[in-house]
């Protein structure tokens, strides 16, 4: 675990909490794997979407890991960019979410949303191994509309161990 990530686009504020320690995956889970019924998975991360209308700030979603599992960190980074202007600015906007922890192979995650319904659209998994490394893929991400960027800090895949890596994926390629 390490950073708390933070974004904004608009009127959107999207908040990660990757010490949150509940069970439960997906968007807007409904509950029942969380800490009341006795499941804990320690780091397993989430992140909180908030917006503004009327001049008011609410909650609009809470998003887990698609898979259970603790350590993931998912919300350690998150970066945002705009939808379609044509059709308005929340139509197809998206929200990239790194996942560094050390359980799972799954490090990013794009999710795109229409009004305030999110759904996870894109997974990035590692691509290099090696040396024992778990590379922390996804603590830092950013998007814009044509390419997604990747921090790997803890990347050791040359003989001076953990000088770090930026994958650079195309968005294009991805949806």
């Amino acid at each position: 675990p390490g950073t708390t990530g933070v974004a904004t686009y608009g009127d959107w504020v999207v908040v990660g909490a990757p010490f949150e320690n509940t069970c439960d995956v997906g968007v807007n889970p409904k509950g029942g794997l969380g800490e009341e019924d006795g499941e804990v998975c320690p780091y397993s991360g989430a992140v909180y979407v908030f917006r503004k209308k009327n001049g008011l700030w609410s909650q609009t979603a809470r998003i887990k890991p698609p898979t259970a599992g603790p350590m993931q960190s998912f919300g350690a980074s998150i970066a945002m960019t705009g939808g379609n202007d044509k059709m308005g600015p929340d139509v197809g906007a998206r929200m990239v979410v790194g996942s560094p922890g050390i359980n799972g192979d799954v490090l990013v995650y794009d999710y795109k949303v229409s009004t305030d319904n999110w759904e996870l659209t894109w997974s990035f998994a590692k691509i290099v191994g090696g040396n024992n490394d778990i590379g922390a893929h996804g603590a830092a991400v950013d998007i814009n509309h044509k390419y997604i960027a990747v921090g790997a800090p803890a990347e050791d895949t040359n003989k001076f161990g953990n000088v770090g890596a930026v994958y650079i994926l195309s968005s294009t390629n991805l949806n």
